[in-house]
């Protein structure tokens, strides 16, 4: 799935049904990382991925902003609240 961010396109999946849980990349690699892990998640919670611009099948975005701002606000559209990551 998709939503329009910034002038790109975001790509994201979304499954499962329950407490949200977001997984996120680390640098220079994309949701796919979560693939198999996501899965088993999705059993008992409602699990998202997201590739974050310019990673995976997300499109680069023409902003000089910090990937930090960049993640707030891609995930501000998903209206979610808990987040797991590989970054940093």
């Amino acid at each position: 799935m998709f939503f329009s961010f910034e002038g790109g396109r975001i790509h994201y999946s979304d499954s499962g049904k329950g407490s949200v849980i977001v997984l996120l990349h680390g640098y220079l690699e994309s949701a796919e990382v979560w693939n198999g892990f996501s899965e088993k998640l999705a059993s008992a919670f409602r699990v998202i991925t997201v590739d974050l611009p310019g990673c995976g099948l997300s499109e680069a975005i023409s902003t000089n902003r910090q990937t930090t701002y960049l993640f707030r606000k891609s995930i501000a559209y998903l209206r979610v609240v808990s987040i797991c990551s590989q970054i940093g």
